[in-house]
């Protein structure tokens, strides 16, 4: 069981208005999206260069914007955010021949509407900001498994 998933705002002070404690909070959450990325990289072997996004927080400009940066690639934002209920449209549109091909499919229907690259600067600030975002992930984790243990 992961222990090491309770949330943590650090550095927060009571003069930070909600939009920066909420910038924080996207900043931690795209960590989180990196950590899984990286993992997928590694068993996968192989490292995408371009990551589209849909669904969620996706229809936030800000959001795309922080997830670019943390994640140092382009991040294409889909115009239709429902991605399951685009990606039951391309099987379906090839399942009844309406198109010849998933590929096809996804080629007519998957559009983008607008395309996030990652801001070298922030990149650089984020990438810190991940390794002490990891650092603290591996030392919560006894702590965060202690209070489950002990919730039960």
């Amino acid at each position: 069981m992961e222990y090491s998933r309770t949330r943590v705002l650090l550095r927060h002070r009571c003069g930070h208005g909600t939009g920066r404690v909420h910038r924080f909070d996207d900043g931690g959450v795209a960590f989180s999206v990196r950590m899984a990325l990286d993992s997928l990289q590694r068993s996968a072997g192989i490292a995408p260069q371009v990551l589209s996004a849909a669904g969620g927080g996706m229809g936030s400009d800000i959001w795309c914007q922080i997830r670019a940066d943390v994640l140092g690639k382009p991040l294409h934002r889909r115009r239709n955010l429902d991605a399951g209920v685009l990606g039951a449209a391309v099987l379906a549109g090839a399942g009844a021949a309406v198109f010849p091909s998933v590929a096809d499919a996804a080629a007519q229907l998957v559009v983008t509407e607008r395309v996030f690259e990652p801001n070298p600067s922030l990149c650089e600030r984020y990438a810190y900001g991940y390794e002490k975002y990891r650092e603290l992930y591996r030392q919560l984790e006894a702590f965060n498994r202690d209070l489950v243990l002990r919730s039960q």
